[in-house]
């Protein structure tokens, strides 16, 4: 598996393609970076620093993960899929598996290979036509008290599970995924598990749901070019454009605010917006932010960030003269403000691909779980393995739990807010 930088992953996954089919019109209403009518937040110059990293980490994580076949780091100890686990079609931008609000099912993203993979060669040399299905996408739960795993949508994939139980997911308009071409789909919802699936977006596209914002769901909709529009819908056919070229970072614990990245050419900034009605809140442009990682002006901000009280932890990414730094940053949000505090590099020639997906932990903000890919000569991701990072802020230390040979490993946690507590990597 490639690393997220330049959404590598997105051009190779099956299914994502140029969409030929017109794009479902919502009214916009995003800033861009040089947005007008909301001033730029504070910009003090982010703490930098180097993270110590340390291994002797336990062969359990400290949160939940998913691996090709198991949820691994439970309480009870590891429990058995009914499925491969898999998530192609969403790849970073929405988690693989996400566990309900109450902590007693894990909804995740599962593939059925109809053509075993070989990532050597292309579907040519393996005697794959355009045309000809190469998997079948879909989604399961599985009941951590009794093991017991349950297909919930089949040609199905990204899943974001409310509060009051409601989920959403993409239902593709074909079950199967074609070697070529896009895998277009509807998002739909259902109140709860057993309720039946009402469509919100009647005009298929290439959608990615990524979690709900109190009663409005956050999604993706992928453009020509790889570019993401960030969408809000409250009902069939109901909604708004967020963010055009953007990316969603985190949504506020109380679910009443969600940061957002923009991009306009080569240049970043951080955008607070209500969800509900689309006002944006605060701006941030990092190239004015002063943070830097490694000793190079930060970037950008990678998607997928947790976000506790008023924190907010990230992979910040900064470009050097040999490659790319990558770490971790910490941003400070208020009600109409944002701020970067800490910038903390990672050691480059250990984690030469960063660290992804760090969620807190705790209440407070002091502790984040990430995973990692570190060189290695087994696996199956191009001679890489998979390490996780239990890190503490103020300590500027992560410990580094043992490799994993496994083609997917992946934090399990849910985005969606509000939630009835403190979830990890929410």
């Amino acid at each position: 598996m490639a690393g997220r930088h330049d959404r590598e992953l997105l051009r190779r996954a099956p299914g994502i393609g140029v969409s030929l089919l017109p794009l479902l019109l919502l009214s916009a209403g995003c800033a861009r970076i040089s947005g007008q009518g909301v001033g730029p937040s504070a910009t003090p110059t982010a703490a930098p620093a180097e993270i110590t990293v340390v291994e002797g980490g336990s062969p359990t994580p400290p949160l939940p993960f998913i691996t090709d076949d198991r949820l691994v780091g439970l309480a009870q100890g590891p429990l058995a899929l009914g499925a491969n686990a898999g998530a192609a079609l969403s790849a970073y931008l929405s988690p693989t598996a996400v566990p309900s609000v109450d902590g007693a099912l894990v909804a995740y993203n599962a593939w059925t290979y109809l053509v075993p993979p070989e990532p050597e060669k292309s579907w040519s040399q393996l005697g794959v036509g355009p045309d000809d299905p190469i998997g079948i996408p879909s989604i399961r739960v599985l009941d951590l008290a009794t093991g017991k795993d349950t297909l919930l949508a089949d040609g199905a994939y990204s899943v974001a599970w409310r509060a009051d139980g409601a989920l959403a997911y993409v239902q593709g308009a074909e079950r199967e995924v074609r070697a070529a071409g896009p895998y277009l789909g509807r998002i739909v919802v259902r109140s709860s598990l057993d309720a039946p699936a009402e469509v919100w977006t009647p005009e298929p596209d290439r959608y990615i749901v990524y979690g709900w914002a109190g009663n409005v769901l956050l999604a993706y909709r992928m453009r020509q070019g790889e570019a993401l529009d960030v969408l809000a819908l409250t009902a069939r056919g109901a909604g708004k454009t967020l963010g055009v070229d953007s990316e969603i970072v985190a949504i506020a614990p109380e679910g009443d605010r969600v940061l957002l990245q923009d991009r306009e050419g080569g240049m970043y900034a951080l955008r607070l917006v209500d969800p509900a009605t689309g006002a944006d809140l605060a701006i941030l442009d990092l190239a004015s932010a002063g943070a830097t990682l490694a000793g190079s002006p930060l970037l950008r901000i990678s998607y997928g960030g947790s976000w506790v009280g008023n924190l907010v932890v990230s992979e910040g990414v900064a470009p050097t003269e040999t490659g790319t730094a990558t770490g971790i940053v910490v941003i400070e949000v208020g009600s109409d403000a944002v701020r970067l505090v800490q910038s903390l590099a990672l050691p480059a020639q250990r984690f030469p691909m960063g660290a992804y997906d760090p969620r807190f932990t705790d209440a407070s903000g002091s502790r984040f779980v990430a995973w990692a890919t570190i060189p290695g000569a087994g696996g199956e991701a191009n001679g890489q393995l998979y390490v996780y990072l239990d890190c503490r802020l103020e300590a500027t230390r992560c410990v580094q739990g043992p490799p994993v040979t496994d083609r997917i490993f992946n934090p399990v946690y849910n985005p969606s807010r509000p939630s009835t507590g403190v979830v990890p990597g929410g």
